[in-house]
């Protein structure tokens, strides 16, 4: 039955899965620009 409302558990799973993601891009970004400050290192 479809009534145009999300059961609260459905989201309280794609909240879940948002804050992984945040969690993802967060580290990503961090590893990137730690990748950067290596690389402009003398000898990087």
């Amino acid at each position: 039955m479809v009534t145009g409302h999300a059961s609260p558990g459905r989201l309280a799973r794609l909240r879940q899965t948002l804050r992984d993601a945040e969690a993802v891009a967060g580290l990503l970004a961090s590893a990137g620009a730690g990748g950067q400050a290596l690389a402009a290192l003398p000898g990087g």
